[in-house]
């Protein structure tokens, strides 16, 4: 399969694959776009993000995701930062969970994504807090 951020896969040929087909389809596109630092541990936790919004969105949970990446889309964000945002929280998230060792928290998550401001990505330079390039 092909992966291009800027476009939903087809969720059903997505969820489909295999994790590690999936996991190299996003590492490939980064390749391909030139958006790989080089650093193979930064740009494999980078292709793990993007694989966790788009396994949620493609398995339509939990639909905070979808809500949220609906609403970023509207609000004007490309699709690829869009994915970006919602990937930042994945991160906060897994360190989140990790230090805290819990399991995860549905009401934590939807309180983080609708904290996403649209205007915060729609700025050609990264936002302020964690990012995934």
């Amino acid at each position: 399969m092909r992966y291009d951020p800027g476009q939903a896969p087809d969720g059903a040929a997505w969820l489909a694959l295999g994790e590690s087909e999936r996991m190299d389809a996003v590492a490939r596109a980064h390749r391909a776009a030139g958006l790989q630092t080089g650093d193979s541990r930064r740009d494999r936790l980078h292709s793990m993000a993007h694989l966790v919004v788009e396994n949620q969105v493609a398995a339509g949970d939990p639909a905070a995701t979808v809500t949220t990446l609906r609403r970023l889309l509207a609000a004007g964000v490309d699709r690829h930062s869009a994915v970006h945002a919602i990937g930042a929280a994945v991160m906060e998230w897994t360190q989140r969970a990790l230090a805290e060792k819990k399991p995860f928290d549905e009401a934590w998550w939807k309180e983080r994504l609708d904290s996403i401001d649209a205007a915060e990505w729609l700025v050609a330079a990264p936002p302020p807090g964690p990012t995934l390039h």
